[in-house]
């Protein structure tokens, strides 16, 4: 029987219940979420976060900081040990943007299997944008619209079609680290010029096709930041995981736009969190100008990110061909 006495978990769970985690190695933090299968309705029995910041740096120098692999390898370490207290019936890690835009990606990606038994697989943009849109397809069986996932390192757009369908999956190199970086060396101006210029070079096949929407929602720990002090001074209220609120565009970006004059202190009195104090004028920018570029009249804000997806596929696997589900491998003590 595994020791899981040094495990906080966040609620009680059926013990002939299988166990799902998942691992998400971001731009901007590494998470560990484990769920109770097959249901998704309840939240997970257990969560952690670090913000490593792995994206941090690479806009400038190509590579990964030696800090910011350090403190990431330290993190996985730790989920390793975690993982190991439990009996897991499957385990999915994945490696995102600063992974695909690192000289050194690959190579870290694989020094993190080998010091740490994670299986780690790098996945695309296109991946991410599809978990996501799945994620609000999971939540939101009647979405249709537009769905943004924003990062560290890239913003992963999909559109789900009226049928409920995922078309048109997409990443752009406009991830809240990377703009904080061209606005530390040329300011907002030349932050909201390069968004316009990587919505501008899309296929125009393409960038029609997710203009046939104005309905946006808003995945990703800075907006989520900015959509938690938007509800709150607006008296929304977030009880449920599946809860969201259709705001006006016009409105959540002029919102937006002012909370990104204010300085530090004022934002984090409001609510924001320390990890994300910098971003919050990045995250800003880039929804005013997608709403200008997609013609929006809405945003849809929640709660839900894209590991709900990845769940979600897990557990739809589980119950069509669970032979072919990622198994944990030899973890490392």
């Amino acid at each position: 029987m595994p020791n899981t006495a040094n495990i906080e978990f966040s609620r009680d769970y059926d013990p002939s219940e299988k166990l799902v985690a998942v691992i998400d190695v971001g731009s901007n933090s590494v998470r560990l979420v484990i769920n109770a299968a097959p249901s998704l309705e309840m939240p997970p029995i257990f969560e952690k976060k670090v913000n490593c910041r792995l994206a941090e740096g690479i806009q400038d120098t190509g590579y990964l900081s030696a800090q910011s692999k350090a403190l990431t390898l330290e993190t996985l370490k730790d989920f390793s040990s975690t993982l190991q207290a439990l009996d897991i019936y499957s385990l999915i890690a994945v490696g995102t943007a600063p992974f695909r835009d690192a000289k050194d990606g690959e190579d870290f990606a694989k020094d993190i299997i080998d010091e740490t038994g994670i299986p780690l697989e790098i996945i695309s943009g296109e991946q991410e944008a599809h978990y996501a849109a799945r994620a609000v397809l999971q939540n939101f069986p009647d979405a249709n619209g537009l769905v943004a996932d924003l990062g560290g390192g890239s913003v992963d757009i999909a559109r789900i079609t009226a049928k409920g369908n995922i078309k048109h999956a997409l990443s752009l190199p406009l991830g809240g680290l990377i703009l904080k970086s061209i606005e530390e060396s040329n300011g907002e101006a030349a932050v909201r010029a390069h968004i316009r210029e990587a919505l501008a070079n899309l296929n125009d096949k393409t960038a029609q096709k997710l203009r046939k929407t104005d309905r946006l929602y808003a995945l990703g720990g800075s907006w989520r930041n900015i959509s938690k002090v938007f509800s709150k001074s607006s008296d929304l209220a977030f009880e449920n995981r599946d809860d969201q609120h259709h705001v006006l565009s016009k409105e959540f970006c002029q919102f937006s736009n002012d909370l990104a004059t204010k300085n530090v202190k004022a934002l984090s009195d409001l609510g924001i969190s320390e990890k994300r104090l910098d971003l919050v004028g990045p995250a800003a920018w880039l929804m005013d100008e997608l709403s200008r570029w997609a013609k929006l009249d809405e945003i849809v804000l929640n709660r839900i990110n894209i590991r709900d997806g990845i769940f979600a596929e897990t557990v739809s696997t589980m119950a069509n061909d669970p032979i072919n589900l990622p198994q944990p491998s030899k973890l490392a003590a």
